[in-house]
């Protein structure tokens, strides 16, 4: 509790700070107090008063006095020339010409004041206008030079920006560059390893396949002569002995006579084919040509063809794929024989694929699955292969990804998306050629150009 002078008696301080009527009379005023009161009712007085006031009663004065002062000279030196003109009049007629003149002047004050006023105040007002449009300029002025400035920033930024994205798609295209790179080498040192393989297991199945074609002359003939054998003891000895006559007809002589020639026929027919598989694997592989030489195209896609022999033959989804070889007079090729082989049988391979999924798909009865390979010479520097299929052909929304790493369309387990990558980059990176897609009336079509000479 504490004593309150307003109410002459003690109240609680809660009271006390809920009741402003006292304007804490209890409490001792400080200078800064003080000080904030003056400055509050000075405040109060500009507010109401204009500070430019004391200006405009100058500026007033000034013009209004003087053009009193030359009002009162005019009509001074009016009187006195009306006085000389009319010297003779009355002292009395002087008085009241004065008087008049006197009222005359005194009457053109007010409105000389108002209008010195409303002078003051217009010229007031212009240069208010002035110096507000001064203003308005510097700051527009400002405001252009602080855009101006900003663009400024931002065009540096953008060029910062830019050359920021140009050195990152520069670090990203040195980058795929090199993992394209690896990737190739990658594939090489594969396909190296896999020729070595393929050589190794042609060799070791060329060998015994060559003892087995080689001795099947000399089958025939020992067969014959055992024949001819036969046929002169039974000539020579018409009463053939009974165990000889029970073991003649027990083997069959006569079945064996008709048969044999078919037996061996057959067995050169498979030597035959097990040495043409074995020279295509070798040719396909081409372990002894691994650098830039020489080679018979058509005679690299013929080796490929047999190998995929058996992706060829008729399923039950499908007939047999019928190749149409429209071979044009090639000279011999320089290139990577292993690398360009790759490329042929990721083409065929690919139209293969497609003719399974259209035949999976088709319902016509007389449609056949056919790869045309065509070959010819463009000109004297340039040789081209195409690869076409009559299969659903490819949609134009994917045509531009076709040879982006990793872009399949087949089923997932069924391909990588690797194989045109790898054939565009055998064609284009290490021969200089070219590998694009080329539309056709049915299917697609693949061809590839390289230079005669690399």
């Amino acid at each position: 509790m504490a004593f309150c002078p307003v109410y002459d008696g003690y109240i609680c301080s809660l009271c006390c700070s809920l009741d402003a009527r006292c304007d804490d009379k209890c409490k001792k005023k400080t200078p800064d107090q003080t000080e904030e009161k003056n400055s509050f009712s000075q405040k109060l007085i500009r507010s109401k008063i204009s500070p430019l006031l004391g200006q405009r009663i100058i500026t007033f004065l000034g013009i209004f006095l003087s053009i009193a002062g030359i009002l009162a000279a005019f009509l001074g030196l009016l009187y006195y020339l009306q006085i000389e003109q009319f010297w003779q009049i009355s002292s009395y007629t002087k008085q009241i010409i004065a008087s008049v003149i006197e009222v005359v002047f005194f009457s053109l004050l007010l409105p000389i004041g108002i209008g010195v006023w409303w002078l003051v105040l217009s010229e007031e007002s212009r240069e208010r206008a002035e110096a507000e449009l001064d203003k308005q300029n510097i700051q527009l002025q400002q405001e252009i030079a602080e855009r101006k400035r900003a663009e400024i920033a931002l065009q540096e930024l953008a060029q910062e920006l830019e050359i920021r994205v140009e050195q990152r798609t520069a670090e990203l295209s040195e980058a795929l560059q090199n993992l394209r790179q690896a990737q190739t080498q990658l594939i090489k040192e594969k396909l190296s390893s896999l020729s070595q393989l393929v050589a190794g297991i042609a060799h070791e199945i060329n060998n015994p396949v060559s003892f087995i074609h080689g001795n099947l002359q000399y089958a025939k003939t020992y067969i014959e002569d055992l024949l001819t054998f036969i046929d002169t003891y039974q000539q020579e000895i018409p009463e053939t002995p009974p165990m000889v006559a029970e073991l003649f007809d027990e083997i069959d002589v006569d079945f064996i006579r008709a048969d044999y020639p078919k037996l061996l026929e057959s067995m050169r027919v498979g030597t035959d084919r097990i040495t043409q598989i074995v020279l295509s694997l070798r040719v396909f592989s081409r372990l002894d040509e691994s650098d830039l030489k020489e080679v018979d195209l058509h005679q690299g896609l013929d080796s490929t063809l047999v190998i995929l022999g058996s992706r060829l033959k008729a399923n039950s989804e499908r007939s047999e794929i019928e190749i149409l070889k429209l071979y044009g007079d090639l000279p011999l090729v320089e290139c990577y024989a292993v690398e360009i082989n790759q490329v042929f049988l990721n083409l065929l391979v690919n139209a293969i694929d497609a003719l399974d999924d259209f035949c999976r798909n088709c319902q016509s009865g007389s449609y056949s699955p056919t790869i045309t390979i065509r070959t010819c010479l463009v000109d004297s520097e340039w040789v081209r292969i195409e690869i076409a299929d009559n299969g659903s052909g490819i949609p134009e929304h994917i045509q531009s990804k076709l040879f982006d790493a990793f872009f399949t369309t087949k089923d997932v387990g069924k391909g990588m998306g690797l194989g045109l990558s790898i054939s565009y980059q055998i064609v284009v990176e290490n021969h200089g050629g070219k590998l694009y897609f080329l539309n056709v009336e049915q299917g697609a079509a693949f061809v590839v150009e390289i230079p005669v000479r690399s």
